[in-house]
Formats: structure tokens, sequence, C-alpha cells
């Protein structure tokens, strides 16, 4: 029994180890990171809000046709009473008076529909507004996460260069035992071991600086054993060689891009607006209903009385009714802003996709020279190497291809990860709403 329980203890023991084990290294992917984000940040929520807001003003229109009823009690004591009053108070001088009155417009020359209109346009701006948020956060979350990636590689390099290092400690110090290397041939080995484990330790800190980054970024709360995913480097491969059509950049810029949709919306929430402030000057039609009680004393019911009609309203537009004309043209410098600063916007977004493609074009042109520098290195580190180890070569050699080939490869693996930077920046200059990678 005692064995048995032993043996169950020791079992539960390597599941818990096992799945603590897999916890730790379970891979964070670049989906899940935009999830979090997205889901958790507070100013999107606030634009949810925002919308429900801009809904409830279109409830508040609809109660513009329904009338308006209002009541009026007032009790007085006279003095005197002139003739008509003692007809209806009779020999008392208090009066008691109730009022109920009900007031509906008829028709108001399609004002609120137009109301109803600008409202709509404020839901839709408000939208793509919460687009242009939506859009940020997922590319600030992929350039921060590509930074890692750089980081990554570049640690991955820095290990592979120590362990090469410290092969060639381990083969030196066994030539300086035998008298064939000179002590500072291992001195010169260990700087340059010291100094590499240096570079991976600055490494590991940017690597921690980025996941602090993402951490804040997309709302986590643990980061231990953070792992990425390593088919970044496969997807970022596939795209070396690639090119793009600038015209159908441009295209989706003007199709997608939710801060030129936004002026769009504006321009026509404008001339609405416009629209509105004409209307101002309309007649307005209402019809109107009124009934009254008076008398002398509590409770009341005598001198009952009723008045209904229809009525119309209109404001002179002189003096200071034409204050509506000088709002019109208000509406029409506004449009004109909005106008030019479409233009702007278009101007610099363009601007960037040219940028970005210059830098496409840089990155590529840099890996095809970096590949072969990184092929003459190999070959130049293999040579010096046999050389040294025959007796016929010199360490420093050796060190100074090791170097070139350790920089080579930080630079290749950075560069290639580069081009889905410059990716996720082009899809977020197009406008598109979706991720721009799915590992």
């Amino acid at each position: 029994m005692s064995r048995k329980l032993h043996l169950l203890l020791i079992f539960l023991c390597f599941s818990a180890l096992s799945t603590f084990a897999q916890n730790k290294d379970s891979k964070v992917t670049l989906k899940q990171l935009l999830d979090s984000a997205l889901q958790s940040n507070h100013l999107l929520q606030a634009h949810k809000n925002e919308k429900q807001i801009n809904q409830s003003e279109i409830e508040l229109l609809k109660a513009t046709y329904l009338p308006k009823i209002g009541t009026y009690a007032s009790f007085s004591y006279w003095d005197w009473l002139m003739p008509n009053k003692k007809r209806i108070l009779g020999s008392g001088s208090t009066d008691m008076y109730t009022e109920l009155s009900a007031y509906q417009r008829v028709y108001d020359w399609g004002v609120t529909k137009t109301k109803q209109s600008v409202i709509e346009n404020t839901i839709a701006l408000n939208a793509e507004t919460e687009r242009e948020i939506r859009h940020s956060i997922i590319w600030g979350v992929n350039n921060a996460y590509i930074e890692l990636l750089k980081s990554k590689a570049q640690t991955e390099v820095y290990q592979n260069s120590i362990k090469q290092l410290e092969a060639q400690l381990r083969f030196t110090d066994n030539l300086y035992q035998i008298g064939k290397a000179s002590q500072v041939d291992l001195l010169r080995i260990k700087v340059k071991l010291s100094t590499e484990e240096k570079h991976l330790q600055q490494s590991l800190n940017a690597e921690d600086a980025q996941i602090t980054i993402l951490k804040n970024m997309c709302f986590l709360e643990e980061t231990n054993g953070f792992q990425v995913d390593t088919s970044a480097m496969v997807v970022a491969q596939k795209q070396i060689g690639n090119s793009f059509i600038v015209d159908t950049l441009y295209r989706q810029l003007l199709l997608q891009h939710p801060i030129l949709k936004s002026s769009d919306i504006k321009l026509e929430q404008e001339a609405k607006q416009k629209e509105l402030y004409r209307l101002a000057n309309r007649p307005e039609m209402f019809s109107f209903a009124t009934t009254t009680w008076e008398d002398g004393y509590i409770p009341f019911g005598n001198n009952f009385n009723y008045n209904v009609g229809v009525g119309i309203r209109y404001t002179i537009p002189f003096l200071g009714g034409k204050g509506h004309k000088t709002k019109m043209l208000q509406s029409d410098f506004k449009a004109t802003k909005i106008q030019e600063e479409k233009h702007q916007f278009e101007t610099d977004l363009k601007g960037e996709i040219d940028v970005a493609l210059n830098q496409w074009k840089t990155l590529q042109d840099e890996l095809v020279k970096i590949k072969s520098i990184i092929h003459l290195s190999d070959e130049a580190l293999h040579n010096a190497t046999v050389q040294y180890e025959g007796g016929q070569g010199s360490l420093i050699d050796v060190l100074d291809a090791q170097t070139v080939l350790t920089d080579a490869e930080i630079n290749y693996k950075q560069n290639t990860i580069a081009l889905l930077q410059v990716l996720a920046r082009l899809h977020y200059l197009s406008g598109n709403d979706s991720y721009p990678f799915n590992f």
C-alpha cells in the first residue's frame, strides 16, 4: 500500500512538472496578442459607448412629431373683481384656474429627417474613427512583435557564435598545452568570448524590453516563458524577391483608409448641416388645443372652455432673422477646409507608401549583398580555421572572419524580418481591416 502511494505521488509530481513545462514553453502567437490588445483596449470600448449615445439621439428625434402636453394651475385672491370676472367667480374673491394644453408639430420641411441623417453620419464617422484606432493598435502590436523577432534573431546568432568560440577556446587550450599556441591566443579568444557574451546579454535585455512593451500593449498579466512562433521567419523568407504595384496600393488607400473615408463623411455631414441652416428659415406649421376650468373654489368643474386650431410660425429673414445666411457661409468655409485637409492626408499617406516601398527595395538589395558576404565570410572562416589548426595561420584571422560572419548573419536575419515590418506598414497605410499575418 505504501509503495503504491509513493508511485502515485511520483506520477502526480511528474504530471505537474510536465504541465508547468508546457505552460512555460507555450508559444504566444501574433494573432493572440492582437486579439488581446483589441479586446482590452479602453479607447475602443469608449467608442462603442459613443455609438450607443448617438443611437439614443435618433430615439429622441422620433419624439419630434409626438404632441407635447402641458398643464397649468393657479390659485389667487382678488381685491376687487372686474365685471367679467364676477360673472365667472360669483360673489367670492378667490380664483382657481386650471389649464391643459397640447402642442403638435404638423410639418417641418424635412428638418427632422435631415437631423436624423446628420446623426447617422456621426455614427458612421465614429465607426471610421474606431477603425483608425483599431488599425493603429494592429500596427503598433505588429511593429513591437517584429522588433522582438529581430532581437531574438540577434540572440540566436550570438548564441551560435559563443558556442563556436567556446569550441575554439578548447582547441586552442589543447594546442597551448602541447606548446603549439601562445597564451596571447588564449587571451584573445577569451576577450572575444567575453565581448560576445556582453552582446548576447544586451540582446536578451532588448528582448525583455520588447516583451514589456507587448505586455503593456496587449494587457497581459503574465509573460513568463514568452515564446514567439518561429514560422514568422519562414514567412519573411518567402517575401525575398517580391515586389508591389504602386497604383494598386494607391487605389486601396483611396478606397479603404479610415482617415480619407472620415473626410468624405465629414463633407457629407457638413452639406446636411448647411441644409439644416437653410431650413431654419422655413415656416413651422403646428396644431394646438387648450382646455381651461376656472372657478372661485375647490373642487372646481364649472366654466369649462376649450380652444383648438392650427398655426404657422415664421421668422422674417432680416435683421436678427438673417443669421442662417452667415451660418450657411460658414458651412461652405468648413467644407473647403475639410476638402483641403483630405488632399493633404492623401498626399501624406501616398508619400508614406513611397517611403515604405523604397525601404522594401533597399532591404531586398541589401539581402542580396549580405547573402554574398555570408558565403564569402563563411568560406574565409573555414580556410582560416583550417590553416590555424594546421599551424600555418593566425588566430587573428579566425577571429576576424568570425566577427564578419556574425555581423553578416545578424544583418541578414534582421533585414529579412524587417520585410515583415514593411509589409505591416503597407497593410496599415492601405487601410486593410484584417490582420497582416497569421502566425
